[in-house]
């Protein structure tokens, strides 16, 4: 009905990528739905995880950062989650402890992604990247609802203190 409304341009976006597989469709959505709200942090992201997906790392990245800085830091919610969990696994090697801080405080909300696929996150995942054998069980803790406490064991984790970088800090540091 609305051709410019940025709330189903991306949420079709997502339909075509995640159920019917077409991710050249879901990029013209994305890049769509972005045009019509540049500040909408969740189309951002969306799209920043199908160039992820599609081995576009640079892109991707230019667009998590975008998404990054435009994304409200006082939530606490799966967008959160989904965007410090790109932003750990993905981004600047000399930014990783400030993203595991990050994802701590914010799984430690409670904020959680039901059902959100991180594999080609994962899967892009530098091969020397410290936490990389953590990706997985992080991930599965926030869209599995998988017991915090399968982090317990994991050292980059235990010595991660969430009060050293909070959500606006994050942003404000981009």
């Amino acid at each position: 009905a609305d051709p410019n409304d940025a709330r189903n341009l991306g949420n079709y976006a997502v339909f075509l990528q995640d159920i019917k597989s077409d991710e050249s469709g879901a990029e013209e959505y994305y890049k769509r739905a972005i045009e019509a709200n540049p500040n909408d942090a969740n189309h951002t992201a969306n799209y920043a995880r199908l160039l992820f997906a599609r081995g576009r790392l640079d892109t991707g990245l230019e667009m998590l950062n975008r998404a990054v800085a435009t994304y409200d830091w006082n939530q606490l919610n799966a967008l959160a989650a989904e965007l410090a969990f790109y932003a750990y696994a993905l981004g600047p090697a000399d930014e990783r402890d400030k993203w595991l801080r990050q994802l701590k405080r914010v799984v430690q909300a409670d904020a959680r992604s039901a059902g959100w696929d991180f594999k080609p996150i994962i899967d892009h995942a530098p091969a020397d990247h410290p936490g990389r054998e953590w990706l997985d069980k992080l991930a599965a803790v926030i869209s599995e609802g998988a017991d915090l406490a399968t982090l317990d064991d994991w050292q980059d984790w235990q010595n991660a203190d969430p009060a050293e970088g909070g959500p606006s800090n994050a942003a404000e540091s981009e």
